[in-house]
């Protein structure tokens, strides 16, 4: 009898022998490196304990509302990762929320769902992972092409490996966010190392910019002026690219802003992050610049300087679709910003040298004297003009206090002037106001006068810097008011002596009033007349006198004026001394109970046809 030969029956382990053989791969499999082996070699695992075609492990992308493969097998098979939108698929059910089981028909459920359509796939089954801080970060799932025999064998296995895998994605995340944090440092450092030192506003944009290019190694970096939708031209003033993506702009020339150029400078400045133009943003990439550069994907944002309008940077990827991650983001929001505060100070530089070079061509240009001091009360700058009124050049000034140059080089100066204006300095510092004075810049002695206005100049905190200082010659203005006053005062006292003439009651008032009018409406120091004996009034006084005549009674000043002495000049009936030796407008007053000696007399001859009847003396404290 012979044997007949046996059937063998392939038999399904029982759940209790899954859930052992789940345990035993968690327990014994060792850690894994941030390559993430061990997910692949997971997902390998439930393939093949689970006898289904396909498992996958997925984290949430950086793209919103998609997912990321980490580990995709069919059986032994790895199938490449891939970026895949959630909405109309099983797992978008399983993200975040709970487990999903679709023993049969699952692609007829999700008909919008391309991968289940083409991989065949009957039947699903997901998981949600979840970080220790209870954060949805991730699923797990299996698919096969035929229909699940146990659902709850299925699920058992996937809670047991889940909180594994979840622990896995939890560390590749750490480990990618630190190495994404030391590169954003790595890429920081890098541009402000090509910042740094860097004068010149283009050489310091050109170096930044391949840093840029390199970190995000896309295809093209541009810097446009100005970022304004409104504005009918913008300008690239720099640009980087690789060599197979020409740049768009010609760098320096204008390019007129159409329709698509002010759409993105609208959505950069409105925005204050970065913003993404593709396929991870919210806007598409579209117009004419795109289309004729072949520009797939852009990232973009307006730099502030605090200097002029914002500007645009921006990042083009030709090459490939890209989704710019949240770290590229932030690592671009961050470079933006230190290129706006290069920038600020750069334009700002830019700004004091074109002002300083305008400065000092209005200032030496300018008739007025133009100085700058600072704290100290120290020149920093005086403009050439100085030479005219002092005769010193203007390196004899810059560093030293206001009015020492002069001292030492024995000119005659002012002391009350130069206090004066070193009080106003000072009080530009201390009160932040507009101050003026006015001083004698020889002294007095020639007569040389200068209105001087002080203005405070500070810095862009608005800290007070210096003190510039404008001071216009005012001598010919001085001396047409001293015209203007004398001429004033003549034609008041013709005026006066016509209202005395006419009111007059004898001899004796006559010549005493006209004596008060010369001393208070002319503003003369003292008048006197001296009668000849037989033009004596009724009275018989024959000296008549009016102001400060015990100071300038003087029996001198008469005899001077009655004889050819030196200083008197003489003119038909008049003759006038100027005293030879008369102090300077700085000179100290005289001692107190000394008489001031006058600065000039007027003796006028009284006739009457061919007789003489006496003098008229007037003696002024000022220059007659």
């Amino acid at each position: 009898m012979t044997s007949q030969p046996k059937a063998l029956i392939a038999v399904a382990p029982e759940p209790r022998e899954l859930i052992d053989r789940a345990l035993r791969f968690v327990a014994q499999r060792g850690w894994s490196g941030p390559d993430g082996g061990f997910l692949l070699a997971l997902a390998r695992f439930v393939s093949d304990l689970l006898d289904v075609e396909y498992v996958l492990i997925d984290r949430l992308a950086e793209a919103p509302e998609c997912a990321e493969t980490v580990a995709f097998c069919a059986r032994e098979r790895q199938l490449p990762n891939a970026i895949y939108p959630l909405r109309d698929t099983p797992c978008e059910n399983v993200f975040g929320k709970s487990m999903c089981i679709y023993p049969r028909g699952v692609a007829g459920l999700f008909p919008r769902d391309a991968l289940l359509r083409d991989l065949g796939v009957e039947s699903y089954a997901g998981l949600p992972l979840w970080s220790a801080a209870g954060e949805p970060i991730g699923l797990i799932a299996v698919m096969d092409v035929k229909p699940l025999p146990d659902d709850d064998a299925v699920a058992a296995v996937l809670q047991i490996v889940a909180a594994r895998a979840a622990y896995e994605l939890e560390s590749q995340r750490a480990e990618e966010e630190r190495r994404a944090h030391l590169r954003f440092l790595e890429c920081l450092d890098q541009v402000d190392a090509a910042m740094r030192g860097v004068t010149d506003l283009g050489q310091m944009l050109g170096r930044a910019l391949d840093v840029v290019l390199a970190a995000f190694a896309c295809d093209r970096v541009s810097l446009v002026y100005p970022c304004d939708p409104d504005a009918p031209t913008c300008v690239c003033p720099m640009e980087r690219v690789r060599p197979e993506y020409p740049g768009v702009f010609q760098v320096g020339a204008e390019l007129p802003v159409d329709e698509d150029i002010a759409r993105g400078f609208r959505v950069a400045a409105e925005s204050i992050d970065p913003v993404q133009f593709g396929p991870g943003g919210r806007y598409p990439v579209a117009g004419k610049v795109a289309e004729r550069h072949g520009i797939q994907a852009v990232l973009l944002m307006a730099l502030r300087p605090r200097i002029g309008k914002p500007w645009l940077l921006c990042l083009n990827q030709c090459s490939h679709p890209r989704v710019w991650t949240r770290a590229e983001e932030r690592l671009f929001q961050e470079i933006g910003r230190r290129l706006a505060d290069g920038l600020t100070g750069l334009l700002a530089y830019r700004d004091v040298q074109q002002s300083e070079r305008l400065f000092r061509s209005v200032a030496e240009h300018s008739p007025d004297l133009i100085s700058r001091v600072d704290r100290d009360g120290r020149y920093v700058y005086i403009s050439p003009i100085v030479r005219r009124f002092t005769g010193l050049p203007p390196e004899a000034f810059i560093g030293q206090p206001i009015g020492a140059s002069r001292v030492a080089a024995g000119h005659v100066t002012d002391p009350d002037g130069l206090r004066q204006l070193q009080a106003a300095v000072r009080a530009v510092f201390e009160t932040g106001q507009q101050q003026r004075c006015e001083i004698a810049m020889d002294g007095g002695v020639g007569g040389l006068f200068s209105d001087y206005v002080l203005v405070p100049e500070r810095d862009d905190d608005g800290r007070i810097v210096s003190a510039l200082c404008i001071a216009r010659d005012t001598t010919e203005r001085r001396r047409n008011e001293d015209v203007q006053k004398k001429l004033n005062r003549s034609l008041r006292l013709l005026s006066d002596f016509n209202q005395m003439l006419v009111h007059a009651q004898s001899e004796r008032q006559l010549l005493d009033s006209g004596c008060r009018i010369v001393v208070e409406s002319g503003g003369y120091a003292y008048a006197s007349i001296r009668l000849a004996a037989p033009q004596a009034p009724q009275d018989g006084a024959t000296f008549i006198a009016h102001g400060r005549q015990a100071a300038y009674a003087d029996p001198g000043i008469e005899g001077i004026l009655r004889d050819v002495a030196p200083g008197v000049e003489t003119a038909g009936d008049v003759r006038i001394w100027r005293r030879p030796d008369r102090p300077h407008a700085g000179a100290p007053p005289a001692p107190r109970g000394e008489p001031a000696a006058p600065a000039s007399c007027v003796a006028l001859a009284l006739r009457h046809v061919e007789q003489d009847l006496g003098v008229l003396h007037i003696l002024s404290d000022d220059e007659a």
